[in-house]
């Protein structure tokens, strides 16, 4: 293994576990930096993204033309409001890196793996898997249930990223026949446990989504997946229903369940008073912090609302109590407006259009992988709208894209190489 392979299973194992250090060995916010020095030392003093092992790979071949330039064009947006409205340039460097050091991680795996990595990384993220299933129950036990309780993650928001992304995992795994079911199903039960520890509303109808559409994408479409829906749609209440109630009261079970409660806790004032926005009135008012023509097109400029206790600007001391942090749509509108929020969006949306691509190809390898990457990519979506984890930590979210597009481009390699030596 070479030397910049090594750093970056040290990235990898410094994003699941740092958290895990400054909970119970350290509590520092300096661990949370960890992978953004690991990466930074990598990209300038080892050149991990320059070698020779990288150059022969060409990202563009992968992603296509239009996702880095509408990475570019974010960027542009972002530090032309800066310049605009004289934000600091500490916080300017901290919008930068919160936004990029992401893609970064994903360029270096990208160009330094190679088809052996993809079972390293499986290995790594099933380790993962049972260490995260302690820590859940240690904190359980614990009385670290609800908002407190994150696994080996920092908070249930990202927990529930964890969650999700495993669960398309051993998804394609099951459904490839890759794993006996009692296994699947025994990983579904802790995941979901987990979901009800931490109190994670939305997992309870997420998760059998995530099921159900990797077990369309991973198997053959066919009428069996329409009658599977169907019975789905019909036993699904009630199901939710038992289990839930196997942990909470009545009470809680009905207004979770119960369409009115949820639109009421989507739309409430989330920080109790009357300025705070929730998940659907964001736009509705983001004309609290939005004041003019200008700072609706590009904002107060990318780093201007970050919430660090170092390097914030006055920004956050103004519009802190609309919760504007909580959520990554505020949050964006806020830095870089609707241009800005736009451009994050359609580089999701070219992303899956992109794995799309990649699944319509008749290898059923390929399809797999592509699979796994749409699944991420979808849910995605929801997370951008439910909280602030694609900006604050979703680094296991680029993990997961690096690891589908890696899969893709060593399967294309191998089928190229096959076909010259026939």
């Amino acid at each position: 293994m070479t030397k910049t392979k090594k750093h970056i299973y040290w990235i990898i194992y410094a994003v699941l576990y740092c958290s895990v250090i400054q909970m119970y060995i350290w509590s520092n916010q300096f661990c949370q930096l960890i992978p953004d020095v690991i990466i930074l030392f990598l990209c300038i003093f080892e050149k991990g993204l320059t070698n020779s092992r990288a150059k022969k790979n060409n990202v563009v071949s992968l992603l296509g033309r239009w996702i880095p330039r509408m990475f570019i064009l974010f960027l542009a947006v972002g530090l032309f409001s800066d310049a605009i409205n004289l934000v600091k340039p500490t916080a300017v460097i901290w919008g930068v890196r919160m936004v990029f050091r992401y893609s970064l991680l994903f360029l270096l795996i990208i160009k330094n793996f190679d088809e052996s990595d993809l079972y390293r990384l499986r290995k790594v993220l099933d380790y993962s898997f049972y260490i995260n299933a302690v820590f859940v129950f240690l904190q359980f036990f614990m009385g670290m249930t609800g908002d407190l309780m994150g696994g080996i993650w920092g908070s249930n928001g990202e927990l529930s990223t964890y969650i999700i992304c495993m669960t398309f995992l051993y998804s394609g795994d099951y459904f490839n026949k890759r794993m006996k079911f009692y296994r699947y199903a025994l990983s579904l039960v802790v995941l979901f446990t987990a979901a009800i520890w931490g109190e994670i509303k939305m997992l309870y109808f997420i998760m059998p989504l995530c099921v159900y559409g990797s077990y369309v994408l991973f198997k053959k479409f066919s009428l069996t997946h329409v009658i599977v829906l169907a019975i789905a749609w019909v036993v699904a209440i009630p199901v939710l229903t038992s289990v839930l109630s196997l942990y909470y009261d009545e009470d809680y079970v009905a207004q979770t369940l119960n369409r009115e409660e949820l639109e009421a806790y989507n739309t409430n004032n989330y920080g109790f008073t009357e300025e705070s926005l929730n998940r659907g009135t964001i736009f509705e008012k983001s004309v609290i912090f939005l004041n003019s023509p200008i700072e609706y097109a590009v904002g107060h400029g990318l780093g201007s609302g970050n919430m660090s206790s170092v390097f914030h600007t006055d920004l956050l001391e103004i519009y802190a109590s609309t919760c504007y942090g909580f959520f990554t749509m505020s949050y964006l509108l806020i830095e870089v407006g609707y241009i800005g929020l736009i451009l994050f969006i359609m580089a999701h949306i070219l992303l899956l259009y992109r794995f799309c691509l990649f699944y319509k190809m008749k290898d059923r390898v390929v399809k797999s992988w592509a699979a796994m990457g749409i699944l991420v990519t979808s849910v995605t979506f929801l997370m951008i709208y439910y909280n602030s984890v694609p900006l604050n930590n979703y680094y296991l979210g680029y993990l997961f894209w690096a690891m589908c597009f890696l899969g893709i481009r060593e399967r294309i390699r191998r089928l190229n190489q096959e076909k010259n030596c026939g």
